[in-house]
């Protein structure tokens, strides 16, 4: 940034980007927390954890994600791409038989 908007102008970006992403950041933290508490009790239906443990946990595995480079954060999300697919795949084959076909006949 300095050698394109000099020092002062270099540390006003990094403050303002900074305060454009570190809410953002908080927002993602909370929500990744709620889904997977959400997720744990409904679903599994096991018994609530400390939200405070959970979120230090999450936030540690995403940490630890990152350490390792962008390359290994990539391998993990191209094997997590295709189960969501699938679900996806499948979710869709098996709402077919509730399909209104009244809205296509009407054209």
């Amino acid at each position: 940034m300095e050698e394109h908007f000099g020092k002062t102008g270099g540390v006003v970006i990094t403050f303002l980007y900074f305060f454009a992403i570190c809410p953002l950041l908080w927002i993602y933290g909370v929500t990744i927390t709620n889904t997977f508490m959400t997720f744990w009790e409904n679903q599994l239906g096991f018994a609530p954890l400390n939200r405070g443990f959970v979120a230090l946990f999450l936030l540690l595995l995403m940490a630890f994600v990152i350490w390792f480079g962008k390359d290994l954060m990539v391998k993990v999300m191209s094997y997590l791409v295709w189960p969501f697919i699938a679900s996806l795949v499948l979710i869709s084959l098996s709402l077919i038989p509730y399909w209104n076909s009244a809205v296509i006949d009407q054209g």
